[in-house]
């Protein structure tokens, strides 16, 4: 939708929509990596 009909919108606003849109989940996972890595511990997954 930020991208305009057929693709002639500003790239400017669709970097910026996606950096908005990446930035919570980033910071939630940043926030959250701790535990991630101490279920993955627990449970005894190998990668």
């Amino acid at each position: 939708m930020l991208n305009g009909y057929m693709g002639t919108g500003n790239r400017a606003h669709v970097l910026a929509g996606v950096m908005i849109s990446i930035f919570p989940v980033l910071l939630f996972f940043l926030l959250a990596q701790r535990f991630v890595i101490r279920g993955i511990a627990v449970t005894g997954l190998k990668g």
